[in-house]
């Protein structure tokens, strides 16, 4: 590919067509959202060129905002299209998520190893506004395993010891302490 900032490192991945915004058109490697979609353009384009952008890729290597800490592989990561970088949190819900690292990052990195799936970002709008977010809305609406099932009186690891179920409590607060 005649694109130097696009560091595509798999032949795994998929793709689909961009236009670029007029009069400034995209950069090689540049991290753009294409409708709910965050995708990485393969090649420069001028202002309503018509090119490629990579939306799901095994690896591909991306700027990141500089690590404050290391992180490991598996971590989610976020895309900040404002800024053109790949971050590590979700910003409360700005950044929409768009992949996991495949490579760890020590702090102070600014390029990061991702396993880029660009589809995550619509999915999570979906969630988020149904209440079923899988990074973090659970435990807010009372969808958290841990939370939800005390509230509600089943959670096998609370609820027992709240509703005088455990047996190494209940019995001694009821009268059944041997002296």
């Amino acid at each position: 590919m005649p694109a130097t900032n696009f560091n595509l490192l798999t032949n795994i991945f998929a793709s689909f067509r961009v236009t670029a915004p007029p009069i400034v058109g995209y950069m090689a490697g540049q991290i753009i959202k294409s409708g709910d979609t965050v995708a990485v353009v393969v090649e420069n384009l001028k202002g309503l060129q018509d090119g490629a952008a990579v939306y799901k890729a095994e690896k591909i290597k991306l700027p990141c905002s500089a690590a404050e800490g290391p992180l490991l592989v598996g971590s989610k990561v976020y895309a900040d299209v404002f800024n053109g970088v790949i971050v590590f949190n979700g910003g409360g819900g700005t950044f929409p998520p768009c992949g996991i690292l495949v490579d760890p990052v020590e702090v102070g990195d600014v390029t990061c190893i991702i396993d880029l799936d660009g589809t995550l970002a619509a999915h999570y709008l979906d969630y988020s506004q149904a209440a079923h977010d899988h990074d973090g809305d659970y435990s807010l609406i009372s969808h958290d395993h841990n939370l939800a099932y005390s509230l509600i009186g089943h959670d096998h690891d609370l609820a027992y010891s709240v509703l005088t179920h455990n047996h190494d409590l209940a019995y001694s607060a009821i009268d059944h302490t041997h002296t």
